[in-house]
């Protein structure tokens, strides 16, 4: 049903009609047609459905912590990678080392989305900035006597 979603914002756009045949022939293949008005119609529909039959691919090989901050808790931040970018990214499943699928309409697609994960990755993955709030220096901490615990400075003692 995404497909057929597809088909029709593609005749919305390029005012063509599209069907695809329910048979294939022997190779899995359905046969497409387009009809429109003008040449420039049919070959923008044509142009539109061969990038959804035929879609750019890349595959890059990340580490699992890496997999993990691109997933994001329950999916959000590869399904924003997603959105943002109009790619799909699939992450396998397990190893060490999991291999990314990227593919999309355009190599702009997968490039958006390969930008994003650097992005993802560098946020995430920088190591933590060491703010003012730091703790002092060993030789300024005192003597390191235990603090003075007193009941009325705290209630869990009484």
């Amino acid at each position: 049903s995404s497909d057929l979603a597809v088909l029709r914002k593609i005749e919305e756009t390029t005012k063509a009609r599209i069907s695809v045949s329910k048979e294939t022939d022997g190779k899995g293949n359905r046969l497409v047609r387009i009809r429109a008005q003008t040449e420039d119609a049919a070959a923008a529909a044509e142009e539109a459905v061969l990038q959804i039959a035929h879609p750019e691919e890349h595959s890059i090989e990340v580490t699992s912590a890496e997999a993990s901050v691109l997933i994001g808790s329950k999916g959000e931040t590869v399904k924003r990678i997603q959105k943002f970018s109009g790619a799909r990214v699939t992450i396998g499943a397990t190893g060490r080392n999991r291999t990314v699928w990227i593919s999309g309409p355009t190599v702009d697609n997968i490039n958006d989305a390969l930008n994003a994960m650097k992005e993802v990755l560098r946020d995430e993955l920088q190591p933590a900035r060491k703010n003012r709030t730091e703790s002092p220096p060993r030789s300024a901490q005192g003597t390191g006597a235990p603090p003075n615990m007193n009941r009325e400075d705290f209630p869990a003692l009484r």
